[in-house]
């Protein structure tokens, strides 16, 4: 039997994208979808006016033909603080403990003023069982005003997730996850980088290089209006226009493959470099680009397929992030959801009076039987033990069952102060990553950090932090080292090479340093599986 899948709502910078997915139980055979443009001036931020938005909303609902009322919403990546980390395997609600604490040690966040969940994106593995978790935090203004937007629509909110997560989990589903890949959102506004690999999302980060940026390229360096642009944009693209390397639209180009570039060398380096860019988004349409993109990174450049040929190959790009939310929105799986607990909670009750109606109803119903004769009477008498003796016994197996969930839980908590006090030394690691990260000047990265330590009959022992890394020049290097010389309990920092080095098209200074540790020294162990 065909079961109609919550209905995705996303809400772009240009337009409404609305999709449901109607599922036989294996796999989709059917979307309704449908893409309703904003006015040309509007733009709906969380909190703004949702008079403008609400007749949009329903006639893309309406064109698209949805049916029911569960509905998931789609946050775009700048609204959500992401960290991504290791848990050991652990019941939900357990595990969702675990993220909020982690949330307020790491997430720059008021606790009161954020909603945070977590996603499993692996299954345990290693000697400590643990598993890889994205934690994402959200304000809560921005979530009750996705939940308002629903409730004035009379949808019920099923879910409240992430584009990036939604496409990583469309790439996974689709491709299996075997290899290391880039998927890149275009969007209006901003596009999505987000690192895969392994199976694994390790990273997301939302960039200043959207279609719209594009656009205004094209009318500047053609000289026209700004809807002239788009519609040479979206009909000739990149044909005529790229080979001026000291154009706009040429310095667009420049900037989105830097912006790879940074999140290729961000990703830590244990994982394999990637071997493909897959593209999504309305802008990834733009004639031309995936071949001039491959041309200047130098990988193959590839869409990211959605819907198996159920809508015209030509939208999937559009509706790839609202398709995706709706297939993968009933899967069962410890999914993000960014519903407040205490909106969850007032479901609950509504749903409990429904069913108090109900039961009042019934009750009424056997009175009028228990009148009707006293053989209906007797035998309904018969009935109500039987029922009482299962209830009775339901009970008893209830009250086992938690008591066994007690004992389950003094064991998890157990557990995590066990983690909490194994993993303090890697904390106080990474509490020195990020001042060194804070220090050090723009355009310096660095690929490896090492502390040892060493013993000398003299001096005794000592703590020693070794940095190697890039820089543009040796100037950039010198700053680094000045600023490190700031940060406390970091002394005698000492430049040990610097060679100037081949990088892409351009030279860079490859430098490695190391300075003494005074106190709170960090055991080498620690620094070993934390370093970037």
């Amino acid at each position: 039997m065909a079961k109609n899948l919550p209905i995705a709502i996303d809400i772009g910078n240009h337009a409404i994208k609305v999709a449901q997915g109607v599922s036989d139980g294996m796999r989709p055979r059917q979307i309704r979808y449908a893409y309703t443009p904003l006015p040309a001036d509007y733009r709906w931020e969380p909190g703004a006016e949702t008079a403008p938005l609400l007749p949009i909303l329903r006639t893309a609902l309406q064109e698209a033909g949805t049916k029911g009322n569960s509905a998931v919403c789609v946050l775009p990546r700048d609204q959500v603080t992401l960290r991504f980390t290791q848990f050991p395997k652990a019941r939900r609600e357990d595990a969702l403990r675990m993220a909020m604490l982690e949330a307020e040690q790491h997430i720059p966040l008021p606790a009161a003023e954020t909603v945070v969940g977590y996603e499993a994106l692996g299954d345990a593995s290693g000697p400590d069982i643990l598993r890889a978790v994205m934690i994402a935090a959200a304000r809560k203004n921005v979530v009750h005003a996705y939940l308002s937007l629903l409730d004035e629509l009379g949808l019920e909110s099923s879910q409240i997730t992430l584009d990036s997560l939604c496409l990583y989990r469309l790439w996974k589903a689709q491709l299996g996850g075997s290899e290391s890949a880039l998927l890149i959102d275009l969007g209006g506004k901003k596009s999505v980088i987000s690192s895969l690999a392994d199976g694994l999302l390790y990273m997301s980060r939302a960039v200043d290089c959207g279609g719209d940026n594009l656009t205004a390229a094209f009318a500047q360096e053609l000289g026209c209006t700004t809807a002239e642009a788009e519609r040479v944009k979206r009909e000739e693209g990149l044909a005529r226009t790229h080979d001026r390397s000291d154009g706009v639209i040429s310095a667009w180009l420049n900037n989105l493959c830097a912006e790879i570039r940074r999140s290729t060398l961000a990703s830590p380096q244990r994982i394999a470099q990637p071997q493909r860019i897959y593209l999504t988004g309305g802008n990834s349409l733009v004639p031309q680009l995936p071949r001039i993109l491959e041309s200047k990174v130098g990988l193959p450049v590839a869409h990211l397929t959605v819907a198996q040929n159920l809508i015209p190959p030509a939208r999937e790009p559009l509706f790839s992030l609202a398709i995706s939310a709706s297939l993968q929105a009933a899967e069962p799986r410890e999914a993000l959801n960014l519903v407040p607990s205490e909106v969850v909670t007032e479901e609950t009750d509504r749903r409990k009076k429904r069913f108090g109606w109900g039961l009042a109803l019934a009750i009424i119903v056997a009175v009028v039987v228990y009148l009707a004769g006293t053989l209906v009477l007797v035998l309904q008498r018969e009935s109500q033990i039987r029922q009482l003796d299962e209830r009775m016994a339901e009970a008893d197996r209830i009250t086992r069952q938690a008591t066994s969930l007690r004992a389950d839980r003094r064991q998890a908590i157990d557990r995590l102060e066990y983690l909490s006090n194994k993993y303090d030394d890697k904390h106080r690691f990474l509490d020195l990553l990020l001042q060194i990260h804070d220090a050090a000047p723009p355009k310096v990265w660095l690929t490896n950090l090492m502390v040892e330590t060493r013993v000398n009959g003299d001096t005794g022992a000592k703590t020693i932090l070794q940095a190697t890394g890039k820089a543009p020049d040796n100037e950039r290097v010198a700053d680094l080292i000045a600023a490190l010389s700031h940060i406390p309990n970091m002394v005698q920092v000492d430049l040990q090479s610097a060679t100037n080095v081949p990088f892409g098209q351009e030279r860079v200074v490859e430098f490695s340093l190391s300075c003494e540790l005074t106190s709170n020294p960090i055991p080498a162990e620690a620094a070993a599986d934390d370093t970037p």
